[in-house]
């Protein structure tokens, strides 16, 4: 599993689907579709737009019925929908937001690929949601599980977050808060990260 994701912008803009179509040509293996407050059409029209074949490195968050209708690769939930939904074997990767270790130790046993763990640091795209500091550690409980450290990644903390014990890091203001620098910001960090594991 890759230890770079990328979470879209919350809100859509012009160019959004070529720019989503560079970052998987630069080397993305998982991108997070997440639109809150935007309908599943309006993500479903963002979504055709994305080549087919990179179709499968996308997970969607709050319309999971399109994971199959567009044969995206991943669905993902939060906390309170992971707990009551019935995951049964999945064809596809399941991935949850978490907010805390203990919300990972309840989900333990759980057929979950992965979990995003935030915020880790002050956020860059949340203003004013600051860093969980029980976050700053991974413990040895979870050692094992790709737990992916989000909220407030850049490039100057990246390498430090798998110092702590993360598993990868999933990235989302950094890029988007420059949005015509996005795929550099993108090749920077898979750089340094890929620096770092090797």
């Amino acid at each position: 599993m890759d230890r770079l994701i990328v979470i879209t912008d919350p809100d859509c803009f012009a160019g959004e689907a070529n720019l989503l179509n560079q970052l998987f040509k630069a080397g993305l293996k998982r991108l997070h579709l997440r639109k809150p407050g935007h309908g599943c059409d309006e993500i479903r029209q963002l979504a055709a737009q994305i080549s087919p074949k990179f179709r499968k490195y996308i997970s969607v968050h709050y319309h999971p019925d399109l994971v199959t209708e567009l044969n995206l690769g991943g669905k993902h939930y939060s906390y309170h929908d992971i707990l009551n939904a019935d995951l049964g074997d999945p064809e596809y990767i399941v991935s949850c937001s978490l907010h805390t270790w203990e919300e990972l130790k309840e989900l333990q046993g759980r057929k979950i690929d992965y979990c995003f763990m935030s915020p880790v640091y002050d956020s860059v795209s949340k203003r004013g949601y600051m860093a969980n500091r029980a976050l700053s550690t991974v413990p040895d409980f979870a050692k094992g599980f790709p737990a992916y450290a989000l909220g407030g990644i850049n490039l100057s903390n990246s390498t430090e977050t798998l110092e702590r014990g993360f598993y990868g890091i999933a990235v989302l203001g950094y890029l988007w808060e420059d949005k015509e620098n996005a795929v550099k910001r993108f090749e920077m960090l898979r750089e340094e990260i890929d620096t770092y594991v090797c």
